[in-house]
C-alpha cells in the first residue's frame, strides 16, 4: 500500500462516548483518530452512526454513549419529524412527471 493509500480522510466523523472518560468523544472509524470533549462538539456536523445522514450534535444527544440524529431517536419528536418526511415524499410521489423533471433540473442546477 502507498503513503496516499494509506491516509484516511473523511469530512464528518460518528462519535462514541469514550469508556474511560465520560466528557471526552471518539471517531468510530477504523482508522481515524480524532478524539474530541464534549464541550468542543456541541453545535458542530456530524454523521449519524445509524442512518449516515449528516446532523448537527446538541449536548441532550451528546448525553447518550452513541449520538444519532433526531430521526433515529426512539422519542415522540422523531415520531413526528419521521410522519412529517413520509408525508413529504409521498406528496413528492403524487406530483406529475413533469413537474418531478423540473423540480429534479432546478436542484441540479
Amino acid at each position: 500500500m502507498s503513503a496516499i493509500e494509506e491516509r484516511f480522510t473523511h469530512n464528518l466523523h460518528e462519535y462514541e462516548r469514550s469508556s474511560e472518560n465520560k466528557d471526552i468523544y471518539r471517531c468510530i472509524h477504523p482508522r481515524c483518530n480524532h478524539y474530541h470533549r464534549r464541550a468542543y462538539l456541541v453545535g458542530k456536523a456530524a454523521t449519524c452512526p445509524k442512518c449516515k445522514n449528516e446532523f448537527v450534535l446538541t449536548y441532550k444527544q451528546l448525553r447518550n454513549k452513541l449520538p444519532v440524529c433526531d430521526l433515529c431517536t426512539k422519542s415522540p419528536k422523531a415520531e413526528v419529524l419521521r410522519a412529517a418526511r413520509d408525508a413529504a415524499f409521498k406528496a413528492l410521489n403524487d406530483l406529475p412527471d413533469e413537474f418531478k423533471q423540473e423540480l429534479l433540473n432546478k436542484t441540479l442546477e
